[in-house]
């Protein structure tokens, strides 16, 4: 018999989440030198997030848990990038859900050409809903393994 292949594992739970609003910041300045930084870095410092603000949908997790506030910070990482990533065995997830009192709070890394697109759709309003994979790694920390955005709300999950 052949052993089993690994892979990843079945996500604990599934968050569907209804975006009720978002914001985008961004913040650009000159990168701070400190001793045993490369010379050849990048001498400025940009960051750009959006922040997703939403509430769980009924039927996509326990009934208790419908309805709840879920806040999510979405930030670009050229790391997670297809030639950044390639060869990379310690990418464990694309980012972390934690249970807070009255909903979810998260933090997702996107690369950062995709930003600029989802931004675009969430505009235009092409965009209502994410669905997200969670791992749980503690009582109310999770891993997230996989993030979808969407028109709307896909049965396809859970």
């Amino acid at each position: 018999m052949a052993p089993p292949k690994k892979g990843l594992n079945d996500p604990d739970f599934w968050l569907h989440v209804a975006i009720d609003s978002w914001e985008w910041d961004y913040r650009l300045g000159t990168a701070f030198k400190f001793k045993g930084r490369d010379e050849d870095h990048d001498p400025l410092d940009e960051l750009r997030t959006l922040s997703i603000k939403g509430t769980t949908v009924k039927g996509a997790v326990t009934a208790a848990q419908a309805g709840l506030a879920v806040n999510i910070r979405i930030h670009d990482d050229p790391r997670v990038r297809a030639e950044q990533r390639l060869g990379n065995k310690r990418l464990i997830s694309v980012g972390s859900l934690d249970r807070v009192k009255g909903g979810y709070e998260g933090l997702i890394f996107m690369p950062d050409d995709a930003l600029p697109l989802v931004l675009l759709m969430l505009v235009h309003g092409r965009y209502g809903h994410v669905n997200i994979a969670a791992l749980k790694e503690a009582r109310l920390a999770s891993r997230i393994q996989s993030y979808e955005f969407t028109k709307s709300m896909t049965n396809d999950w859970g």
